[in-house]
């Protein structure tokens, strides 16, 4: 018998052959996946764009089993987040930046602010009623009282109601508690990302020692990359119109050493020394 003719050496050889040839065939099979992860992800987009936050976030789901890209987890927050499923969205954020250290100004404050708002609402899953929130959310005829007694039952119907965040803040503004007027215009900002008036006054009113400055840091990041210079020049105009021109000077180069270093390391904060009661310079961005 021939060496070609012995069994052992030919199904060795064979498996061999086999195992070669379908080489292309795994290649081709996992450049499917990756093509079809991508054309779950594009729909996923396209489904939460037009308000079908549920179906968004079980295609994003999907386009996560197949091609685990990072920053798909943090879409995926986004889209639970809309859904209603408060808790579920912030178990995500928060495997997301732990998992990833990413900087992204958007996810982190919506961590921050989601588990607040779940803890002050006592609200970890919601079927948002949408229309009802929003017409609760209409105030301009009700006294101060009732005004905030509609706009939390606003939020009860749907903690992601713009309007009733920005009504609320308004409110808590002009009782004199800008901290909370802040959150307010913060979580008002975060659900309508193309209300720059939101971001401004979010900012605006979180510049001042309630507030964490790092919650400063990442207003102005995240407004600057959801509205771009529309943000910047009416966030300068607000401080010019309640500061003056000096201010203005000051804070801007802060803001723009803010926006030009989105990778420097969290103990390192920006200096704006002002002079406090009693006579003496003080970093106003440090709180402590």
């Amino acid at each position: 018998m021939s060496p070609d003719d012995a069994p052992q050496g030919g199904k060795i050889q064979n498996g061999r052959k086999n195992t070669l040839n379908i080489r292309p065939y795994i290649v081709e099979s996992l450049n499917y996946l990756r093509t079809l992860g991508l054309f779950r992800l594009s729909l996923a987009g396209v489904l939460f764009e037009i308000g079908k936050f549920t179906f968004a976030s079980k295609f994003y789901r999907k386009a996560i089993d197949i091609d685990d890209r990072k920053e798909t987890l943090a879409l995926y927050a986004d889209s639970l987040m809309f859904s209603g499923r408060y808790q579920e969205a912030h178990d995500v954020f928060e495997k997301y930046v732990t998992e990833t250290g990413s900087q992204n100004a958007e996810w982190r404050l919506k961590l921050v602010y989601l588990s607040s708002v779940i803890e002050n609402q006592d609200i970890k899953f919601q079927h948002r009623n949408i229309k009802k929130a929003f017409e609760l959310a209409i105030v301009t005829n009700l006294d101060t009282t009732e005004a905030e007694e509609s706009l939390e039952k606003a939020l009860k119907q749907d903690l992601l109601c713009g309007l009733a965040w920005f009504n609320l803040a308004h409110l808590k503004n002009s009782s004199g508690n800008t901290e909370e007027a802040a959150f307010c215009y913060t979580m008002c900002a975060l659900v309508n990302k193309g209300d720059v008036e939101a971001w401004v006054n979010a900012t605006a009113y979180s510049f001042n020692k309630s507030v964490p400055s790092q919650i400063f840091i990442l207003l102005v990041r995240a407004g600057y990359f959801c509205n771009g210079d529309r943000y910047i020049e009416a966030l300068y105009q607000a401080i010019e119109f309640s500061l003056g021109s000096e201010a203005l000077s000051q804070i801007a180069h802060i803001i723009e050493q803010v926006l030009s270093e989105d990778t420097k390391p969290k103990d390192c904060i920006p200096e704006l020394r002002i002079v406090n009661e009693e006579g003496v310079f003080e970093n106003v961005l440090i709180k402590e």
